[in-house]
């Protein structure tokens, strides 16, 4: 079986770890689209992209379906990445993953 590359990271959570690994993934050549259901998140991670010259590799999502989906790809595998906090906020990102 051909070694398959990974192209594209989906990444659910950008506080402080999940932008970090976002921004280090895209320097290594990879795709990361992103989601995190603050906004606050979503702004400050829109914004460190900006100031690293990322806007090619790294991507801001509006739904965890458009997440999926653009991630989607027949020749690599998918990944998703979940910085997220225990408890709660894991379940209902999980039940919003769900397909139907």
């Amino acid at each position: 079986m051909p070694e398959r590359q990974i192209a594209k990271i989906g990444m659910v959570g950008m506080g402080s770890m999940g932008s970090m690994m976002s921004l280090l993934f895209a320097e290594k050549g990879c795709k990361v689209y992103y989601f995190d259901i603050s906004e606050y998140n979503m702004k400050a991670a829109e914004k460190m992209v900006k100031d690293v010259n990322e806007e090619t590799r790294v991507f801001r999502q509006h739904s965890y379906q458009q997440l999926c989906e653009d991630i989607y790809s027949e020749n690599h595998p998918r990944i998703i990445i979940f910085s997220i906090p225990h408890g709660n906020p894991g379940d209902e990102c999980v039940k919003a993953l769900r397909p139907g």
